[in-house]
């Protein structure tokens, strides 16, 4: 492994918006399915009961997942706003203090 790792909080920034986005795609992905258990069961009727639980339980795990997705994604995002916010603190700073040391002529 070689090279040098930069990061700036412009780059942390973006990451935690692109975090934020898959929190909103995921709660549109899981909105998607929502109800395919209630159509089946009144489309099917008590002939496809067992399918129907079946489609239900299935439900109520994605969604289950999709919330745990989004949290995780929500928690991420504000650590790297977080991250971001603490590296322009520590910038400005050491740039006080470097602006301090370099005196003119």
């Amino acid at each position: 492994m070689g090279g040098e790792l930069q990061v700036t909080s412009g780059d942390l920034r973006k990451l935690s918006s692109q975090h934020r986005q898959v929190a909103t795609d995921v709660a549109s992905a899981d909105m998607a399915t929502r109800g395919t258990g209630v159509n089946v069961g009144s489309s099917h009727g008590l002939v496809c009961s067992l399918t129907t639980a079946a489609v239900l339980a299935a439900e109520q795990s994605r969604t289950k997942a999709a919330k745990a997705m989004q949290a995780v994604s929500h928690d991420l995002a504000g650590k790297l706003d977080s991250a971001a916010s603490e590296y322009d603190t520590t910038d400005r700073q050491e740039r006080g203090n470097l602006d301090g040391q370099m005196h003119p002529g």
